[in-house]
């Protein structure tokens, strides 16, 4: 994990250095777990390491179980999005890797728009995409879930930021408005990181 700060030098929390694969010790469990959450049939461990493929096709809950796991969580989305500028609070880079546009340092689309890559890469193919904080592939690769939080009122909310390797160029910004239309049990091209605060 690596720590993000403040525009002090004060460490707020920590998050996954890498997207997370899996560690091969117990099960996925159920995809929608809204009944009693999480219900326990989550059992897997995440891992964050370099020079793996990330986990996808994991729901939200999935996800957030895996990080219970080891006694962390599924990052909030203000979270991730302030590992993403390198800053907590306002301010910060527009991209992860500083404020200029460059298709090429992330596995994204090209600056034209046209896909490169045919699936995810290996967490930390790309040396230069990687946060002032040392979080790697935070733009593109694959789409990452995030907790927007939980009132109580109406069906639960799922985020997801970052944008993936296929995706439109606006979803690499840092500050790109996350994607909120799936439900919490939904599969796709997402994986994830946890965080643990201090």
């Amino acid at each position: 994990m690596v720590p993000v700060s403040d525009i002090d030098g004060v460490v707020h929390f920590c998050i996954d250095a890498f997207e997370v694969s899996r560690a091969w010790v117990g099960a996925l469990g159920e995809k929608d777990q809204l009944g009693d959450w999480p219900d326990g049939s989550t059992t897997e461990e995440p891992v964050s390491e370099r020079g793996v493929e990330p986990l996808i096709l994991v729901s939200f809950y999935q996800a957030a179980a895996m990080c219970l796991n080891v006694d962390k969580t599924l990052c909030t989305t203000e979270q991730w999005l302030d590992a993403c500028d390198g800053q907590v609070g306002e301010g910060g880079r527009t991209f992860p890797w500083g404020d200029e546009p460059d298709y090429t340092i992330c596995a994204t689309v090209d600056e034209e728009g046209a896909q490169v890559y045919e699936r995810p890469q290996a967490t930390g193919s790309f040396p230069d995409c990687v946060t002032v904080g040392g979080a790697y592939d935070m733009a593109g690769n694959v789409w990452e879930w995030t907790d927007p939080g939980y009132d109580g009122t109406g069906p639960p909310p799922a985020d997801k930021v970052g944008g993936a390797y296929y995706s439109g160029e606006g979803n690499y910004e840092c500050a790109a408005k996350p994607v909120q239309g799936h439900p919490r049990d939904f599969y796709g091209t997402i994986g994830f990181r946890c965080c643990t605060t201090l």
